[in-house]
């Protein structure tokens, strides 16, 4: 008679080499099932068969002893498949562990157990959503949307930067030190600027070189660093 692994939901049979846990009572058919039955045991939970339901899998195995052989102690293996039932010499196995004589058995029994899984999905998909909980007193309690803080609108840009003060177009200016300490671009669109200058005309400096980008800093600069006055 073959012996069942005692870990709950594994019905494969146990091999030439037993494990255990430990002292606990129960034969495991792998390393795998042990490790399993010892996370189960730590959790509280069932780590291994009755064994009144061991022996109930054992008796119902399609392990038989093989008559031909006298009572050699031979064991056969039959099919799987109940429509089938014949011996095993080459094994087909499904990830259940059931073991089946051909290919076609093999489809024909996993299949109903593929169709039984997608239906309980199915079933689990089109399940009602929880109505909302009540408080005491017979109140729905519901989640208040939570409002997202809006920043105030940045003004359009019209030429100067974020933050710095805007001048007329024809506000002129009047350059106090030509000393700036600054280089490359910086440089280049401080010197730009000179004195009896109106702001129009700064601009249309700076576009000539290609340096209309730095416009706002440049005045900011001049005027922050009492370079230069605009009015």
């Amino acid at each position: 008679m073959a012996r069942i692994c005692a870990l709950p939901g594994c019905s494969l049979e146990i091999g030439t080499k037993p494990y255990k846990l430990g002292s606990y009572p129960g034969l495991y058919c792998s390393n795998d099932c042990v490790n399993d039955a010892f996370m189960r045991k730590k959790a509280g939970k069932v780590f291994a068969k009755d064994p009144k339901e061991t022996k109930k899998e054992e008796e119902t195995s399609v392990q038989l002893p093989a008559e031909d052989f006298g009572e050699s102690g031979v064991i056969r293996r039959f099919c799987d498949d109940p429509t089938c039932h014949r011996p095993v010499t080459l094994e087909w196995r499904s990830r259940s562990g059931k073991v089946y004589c051909s290919n076609e058995c093999l489809k024909r029994s996993e299949k109903p157990e593929k169709e039984n899984k997608q239906m309980t999905t199915e079933d689990e998909d089109s399940s009602p959503i929880a109505p909302a909980t009540k408080k005491a007193g017979g109140k729905k309690v519901t989640k208040k949307a939570v409002a997202k803080k809006v920043g105030p609108k940045k003004a359009a840009s019209s030429g100067n930067a974020v933050g710095t003060p805007r001048w007329p177009a024809d506000a002129v200016i009047t350059v106090k030190k030509t000393d700036h300490g600054k280089k490359g671009n910086g440089a280049e669109a401080l010197d730009l600027m000179k004195s009896g200058m109106t702001i129009e005309k700064y601009k249309a400096a700076l576009e000539k070189k290609g340096r209309q980008g730095m416009f706002a800093w440049a005045v900011k600069y001049a005027t922050d660093n009492d370079l230069a006055t605009v009015k």
